[in-house]
């Protein structure tokens, strides 16, 4: 390990050889520009005030107009539990990821660290890090806080050195490199912490949510299963994915479900807080499960 990467909080790692990084903008830039060649419509900067499912179609409604359609597929992720769409109900939290980017590092700094394959890791914690190259600076990302609500956290500076100092923890000789951009967003998890695609009973609204900080990834994957969906196509990938009755009974989720439901009064409320993050989620939470096949 220390050949790859020479930090002393290594010990070891699990090597993925077949894995790959991307840039999510132009990914999703490209899958953009794929769609509209396809003829698809797109409407932007067009907020939803409200979905109406009737008889036969199921409605959005926007300011400056509506439109309807046989079935509809809600995919707003970490932005679901604040939708106020009831079908999503007390399936997801969301929590805040947070990002720093580095200076661009000389050949002193490189020397150091090694680092020459320019491989991406994130480690096994439940609060725990990711981490790439992005030319010549060091991106490090971590769910470092538990945050009530979609807006930034008020302490938000206090979360970036604490991120920045686990940074330094792990590189000490970065203790001369400045912080050059620094950001965060919102991501969703489930209680069995992997992706969930339900939909009411008669099929007509579908959601898909609960990519745990992956979404570049697993929702790209929903998106295919939800395709085969609609497609009529039976795949392996369907089986694992979609939610079943038993899913949603079990003691995990009726614990988490509750905890939830606890963080949903504290928004309704104002009480916005922001909490370590093992201190507000309880072991059962952990270790995502796919139900059996």
């Amino acid at each position: 390990m220390q050949q790859t990467i020479q930090s002393e909080r290594f010990t070891g790692a699990l090597v993925y050889p077949k894995a790959a990084m991307l840039h999510p903008g132009k990914y999703v830039a490209g899958l953009k520009s794929a769609v509209l060649r396809r003829g698809v419509r797109l409407y932007e900067n067009s907020p939803v005030q409200r979905v109406r499912p009737e008889s036969s179609a199921v409605t959005v409604a926007t300011a400056a107009g509506s439109i309807s359609a046989a079935k509809l597929v809600l995919g707003l992720n970490a932005y679901h539990p604040a939708s106020g769409i009831g079908i999503v109900r007390d399936r997801a939290v969301t929590l805040f990821s947070f990002i720093i980017l580095t200076e661009p590092l000389s050949e002193r700094h490189w020397k150091v660290i090694g680092w020459r394959g320019r491989e991406g890791y994130t480690d096994a914690r439940r609060d725990h890090n990711y981490v790439r190259l992005t030319g010549d600076r060091i991106l490090f990302g971590g769910r470092v806080q538990y945050h009530f609500g979609l807006e930034s956290p008020p302490e938000i500076d206090k979360i970036f050195a604490r991120l920045h100092e686990t940074l330094l923890e792990t590189f000490p000789s970065l203790h001369d490199i400045a912080i050059t951009r620094r950001w965060c967003g919102p991501v969703a998890i489930t209680w069995r912490r992997t992706p969930m695609i339900a939909s009411r009973e008669n099929d007509d609204l579908w959601f898909a949510l609960g990519y745990s900080g992956m979404g570049v990834s697993l929702a790209t994957l929903c998106g295919r299963a939800l395709g085969s969906r609609h497609g009529s196509r039976t795949t392996l990938v369907r089986s694992a994915l979609f939610e079943r009755p038993a899913d949603a009974s079990t003691a995990r989720a009726a614990a988490f479900h509750r905890f939830q439901s606890r963080v949903s009064r504290y928004a309704l409320h104002g009480l916005r807080r922001t909490l370590p993050l093992d201190a507000c989620l309880p072991n059962y939470t952990c270790g995502g499960f796919l139900p059996p096949l």
